[in-house]
């Protein structure tokens, strides 16, 4: 087992590296920037607002997704981070300089990726005519995070699969009580 890991960890660095290379163009930069702040936890009650003044009869059940999502997503990924306490590349790489600054030291799972994914999630099952906007723009935030140097490929991986899967769960919790 721990010869699979060690060859996912080599295959996750040459992966991050091959991107980061990137790094040094400031206009992607400066773009990739915009994006992986558009997946801060303080950009979405703004959309939260957004939600509510344009679709104001969908908001409550947006909420109630949402919320039961983040009652999931949080926990696990507290969880996995303190678990597996992997070094961000920022810390690891003396090459590696990064425009953001994490709000903790262990890089998996991404839970700028997890977020954007759930709330791609609600979204496209709300508007399903968004649904190939709101994945992109959720993969682009994953992206950014890797750009960026605050996490490896496989971190933003681990981080699609915990939104995607807090959102299934926090959908079927939510029909399963009678609450949709």
């Amino acid at each position: 087992m721990e010869a699979i890991i060690n060859r996912l960890n080599i295959f996750d660095t040459y992966l991050f590296n091959a991107i980061f290379r990137y790094y040094k163009q400031s206009f992607l930069r400066t773009v990739i920037y915009i994006i992986t702040k558009s997946g801060d936890g303080i950009s979405y009650p703004l959309y939260f607002l957004i939600m509510y003044l344009l679709e104001p009869e969908i908001f409550p059940l947006f909420f109630k997704l949402i919320f039961i999502g983040f009652c999931i997503e949080i926990p696990m990924y507290k969880f996995f981070k303190n678990s597996v306490k992997r070094t961000r590349p920022i810390h690891r790489f003396h090459h590696v300089a990064s425009l953001v600054k994490p709000s903790d030291q262990f890089s998996f799972p991404s839970g700028h990726t997890a977020t954007a994914f759930m709330t791609a999630f609600f979204l496209a099952l709300l508007f399903p005519h968004l649904k190939i906007p709101v994945y992109f723009w959720a993969s682009l935030v994953g992206f950014s995070r890797v750009y960026l140097g605050v996490h490896y490929p496989g971190d933003v991986f681990a981080g699609v699969f915990l939104g995607m899967s807090s959102a299934f769960l926090s959908l079927q919790m939510l029909l399963l009580s009678g609450w949709l």
